[in-house]
């Protein structure tokens, strides 16, 4: 219980043309962005790479440092990414980037540093999370998950084939569901009720996400 004491409160991823939604600073013309490596793909087919941190930016794999200043932004690019998500069973490339976007003959690979979906912010009264660019999702106060070990808090994916919980952003449970934490009890208010924060089971053998 201890890691939840310290870290649940302070925690440590219709169509239009890509090309007009990606900074002109960037010099990308493509669905996406360009990368020169890892390996060649097939001479019909142009491969991408991505990063998503535990904050749900996306970064193009590369760039470095990772911070506010280098994520993309533009919401409509960032729908159309994450609307297009699903699991990696290409077989190329696997390990590293287990989930893909598609766009046409372009395949766009994903590394997330949790979960490929990672929730930013709660909007609408609390009614409703924020994914991707400004895609939403029912928040369920009743589902909320803590890692035992990393402290993390995870709600239901929107998409079972992207997993079944997907990662809450330490901002957004730093700003609406830390104030009211009961941490022995592990449960917090909520409009006036209580609800618990469901603990993760873990394989005997597994002690990380």
């Amino acid at each position: 219980m201890h890691a939840i004491r310290t870290r649940i409160l302070f925690p440590s991823r219709r169509s239009v043309p890509l090309a007009s939604l990606v900074p002109s600073n960037l010099g990308l013309t493509r669905c996406y962005a360009h990368r020169s490596t890892p390996p060649r793909p097939p001479p019909e087919q142009r491969t991408y790479f991505y990063y998503l941190d535990i904050h749900g930016r996306l970064f193009l794999h590369d760039v470095w440092p990772r911070n506010i200043t280098s994520c993309f932004k533009d919401r409509r690019f960032l729908n159309f990414f994450f609307q297009r998500l699903r699991p990696n069973t290409t077989g190329q490339h696997e390990g590293q980037y287990p989930y893909i976007s598609l766009c046409g003959k372009e395949v766009n690979y994903l590394e997330p540093a949790d979960t490929p979906v990672v929730y930013t912010d709660l909007v609408n009264e609390g009614k409703q999370l924020v994914w991707g660019g400004a895609l939403l999702m029912p928040f369920n106060p009743a589902n909320l998950h803590v890692h035992p070990v990393s402290g993390y808090v995870y709600h239901p994916s929107p998409d079972p084939a992207l997993g079944k919980l997907a990662l809450v952003s330490s901002s957004t449970i730093l700003r609406y569901i830390s104030p009211t934490l009961d941490i022995d009890k592990v449960e917090y208010q909520w409009k006036g009720t209580t609800y618990p924060v469901k603990l993760i089971e873990l394989p005997s053998d597994q002690d990380g996400p």
